[in-house]
């Protein structure tokens, strides 16, 4: 029987506009990519909701899950959106 495998990668910098999100983004999707049945999750912790705005632009899912760790009520993008997650 194989065990089950986890991994995880913090993508962390105090600095705004370092490009966190986009990294972040483009990891989970070049995971998913390399191999489809992998379950990928991306936390984010910010209050700025800037994953969730991201992958609410386009039309098509995204392989793998988002969510916001920032409660609806603690900023005003996420009152308008409400929590959101996105998977194939």
């Amino acid at each position: 029987m194989s065990q089950a495998m986890s991994l995880v990668i913090a993508v962390a910098n105090q600095k705004g506009g370092s490009g966190k999100t986009t990294i972040a983004l483009n990891l989970a999707g070049a995971y998913c990519d390399d191999d489809p049945s992998l379950r990928v999750l991306v936390i984010d912790a910010d209050s700025q909701n800037s994953s969730m705005r991201a992958t609410s632009a386009g039309t098509e899912p995204y392989p793998f899950i988002v969510v916001n760790l920032v409660p609806p009520d603690q900023t005003s993008d996420a009152k308008s959106r409400g929590w959101r997650k996105t998977m194939t």
